[in-house]
């Protein structure tokens, strides 16, 4: 199904969570068309949260289930930390963590570019896309 199914309830979140629980959900589906597993439950998205970095020390954390938020070094170390622990594999994660530390101590430019752009820069942006082109028909 991935993350661009559309259900009863609507349009799927566009996540990779949703896809790898949908993924999940079809397998099981497909095990079962083949009597080699019990027909699960109707499928009901859990929503893990989210997560974003917005800059040096700065990211938010989002946990619904839990009715938490929180924003700044602490969500960013949260997201290193996740992130870090979902990587298979020891070699690889510790490769991520030096490349990670690399970006963070000579200032690389994507990890800035989100905090490069002022609100003015982006009011100013907006409106060069007010009328989006019809689709032909």
């Amino acid at each position: 199904m991935g993350d661009m199914a559309r259900t009863r309830e609507g349009i799927s979140p566009q996540v990779a969570p949703f896809a790898i629980q949908t993924g999940q959900y079809a397998a099981q589906m497909i095990l079962a068309s083949y009597n080699l597993a019990r027909v699960p439950p109707p499928f009901v998205y859990r929503n893990p949260g989210s997560m974003v970095v917005l800059g040096r020390y700065d990211a938010v954390c989002h946990f619904p289930w839990k009715n938490v938020m929180c924003r700044g070094a602490g969500a960013w170390i949260l997201w290193l930390g996740l992130h870090l622990a979902k990587i298979l594999g020891p070699r690889i994660r510790l490769l991520a963590l030096a490349d990670w530390g690399q970006d963070y101590l000579f200032r690389s430019a994507t990890m800035e570019i989100i905090r490069s752009f002022q609100t003015s820069d982006i009011a100013q942006n907006i409106g060069e896309f007010e009328e989006w082109p019809k689709d032909p028909k």
